[in-house]
């Protein structure tokens, strides 16, 4: 097997012997220590062929003119023959080799943080936390344990019950369950009122923790407390002895009414493209702003432009190590001429407009419970207006500060209502 090895890697030649002369030829061969192997004979051709090394090859001239004989090379074997061949396509090779060294380094490397589990902790604040600690896509996959990482996401992290940080291939798993509670809320919390979002009349109240201020009927205002975040501790008497701080979780409903008022000018500037448009793009690297456009095409000052834009990282994956931005501008030119709505038009502009106001309220926890509608044309405006009664749903939070306990520790004192006689 070995000195198969080193015969491909010096080469040999497979030769084709014909003639009269061909068994002196043989004999003069070995006469001379050229060895020849896998003599083959064949009948039909009269002819004998033979395995030859390369660099005895070249001794075979005296050989060959001594018995008269030709041996010609039909077939090349070995190492320098593979290497002439790539010479002819020398790029393809190169390229295949280097195409082999970029992964057997990016294979080196951490090139994607995949998380699992999550519920309160978003992607993103994860994300911003790993590159706090220079665990980013591109770090090497040498520089990173595992075990550290847990340990790490554990002490930064207080809510996070079980974590496990995985290495498979070039990505990163980090899987990860978050400690429930039963208030649905986050453990130590400062202390908190809930306050009124909106000023109104109390329909219904539940208090989950803390002590209600307000009762069902009562009218508030914007920012009054609801449900302190206090509870009073007392002794087998009755007799209040000191103050718990929590913080409040309840909910309250509040109805309020509501004057809705939109108008839209009959007349109104039209505006449209004219066709003319310029793109520009652009690369920002850190503060450098580099700007690729065509100088022919040029942009007017006194005339009014759209401006769309559109752009990102060149690679989002790699925007930690490489912050390179790119952008495409377009400026379109744009008239404007004078133009006046239809009834139809402004209705249904009015109409879009305060069903975008209603779908934005009841985004923010209000119900609409009664509305009173009406339009109307002026002379020269439309006119849409609404009496709404809306139900208020929305809980809203307020630290107690330290100042504030103190103040109210001082007032329960000087009640006198705290156990001493009425």
């Amino acid at each position: 097997m070995l000195h198969k090895i080193i015969g491909w890697l010096f080469g040999f030649v497979t030769i084709r012997i014909a003639g009269e002369g061909r068994e002196r030829f043989v004999n003069a061969c070995r006469y001379r220590g050229l060895d020849l192997w896998k003599i083959v004979w064949r009948q039909k051709e009269q002819t004998l062929y033979a395995n030859i090394a390369l660099r005895d090859y070249w001794k075979l001239r005296p050989v060959a003119r001594k018995t008269g004989v030709v041996p010609y090379v039909v077939r090349r074997h070995g190492g320098p023959f593979v290497l002439q061949k790539m010479r002819k396509n020398a790029s393809l090779f190169v390229g295949l080799l280097l195409f082999q060294v970029l992964v057997l380094f990016l294979s080196t490397r951490i090139w994607g943080v995949v998380y699992e589990g999550q519920q309160y902790h978003t992607k993103e604040s994860l994300q911003t936390f790993f590159e706090s600690i220079q665990v980013y896509p591109g770090v090497r996959a040498t520089e990173i344990s595992c075990g550290t990482l847990e340990n790490q996401l554990r002490e930064q992290y207080q809510d996070i019950g079980w974590v496990s940080v995985e290495k498979k291939g070039s990505r990163l798993f980090v899987r990860m369950q978050e400690v429930s509670y039963p208030s649905g809320e986050r453990k130590k919390q400062a202390a908190r009122d809930v306050v009124a979002a909106v000023s109104g009349k109390v329909t219904a109240i539940v208090t989950r923790q803390g002590t209600p201020k307000v009762h069902v009927g009562d009218s508030v205002k914007k920012g009054d407390i609801l449900i302190a975040g206090q509870v009073a501790i007392q002794d087998d008497s009755g007799e209040v002895v000191g103050t718990k701080w929590v913080a409040a979780e309840g909910q309250a409903s509040i109805r309020l009414t509501e004057e809705y008022s939109d108008t839209i000018q009959a007349k109104y500037q039209r505006k449209s493209y004219t066709g003319k448009k310029k793109t520009m793009y652009a690369v920002r690297w850190q503060k450098k702003r580099f700007f690729i456009h065509n100088p022919l095409n040029r942009l007017e000052t006194d005339i009014k432009y759209d401006i769309l834009r559109e752009g990102g990282f060149v690679c989002n994956e790699l925007r930690f190590l490489l912050p390179v931005v790119w952008e495409r501008m377009e400026y379109k030119e744009v008239k404007t001429t004078s133009a006046r709505y239809t009834d139809t038009q402004a209705k249904e502009k009015l109409w879009s407009r305060y069903h975008r106001y209603v779908s934005d309220r009841e985004a923010e926890g209000y119900v609409l419970l009664k509305t009173r509608q009406h339009m109307r044309k002026l002379s020269n405006r439309y006119l849409l207006e609404d009496k709404m009664v809306w139900q208020c749903t929305k809980t809203t939070y307020k630290k107690i500060s330290k100042a504030s306990m103190q103040k109210r520790e001082k007032d329960r004192k000087d009640d006198g209502n705290n156990g001493d006689a009425h």
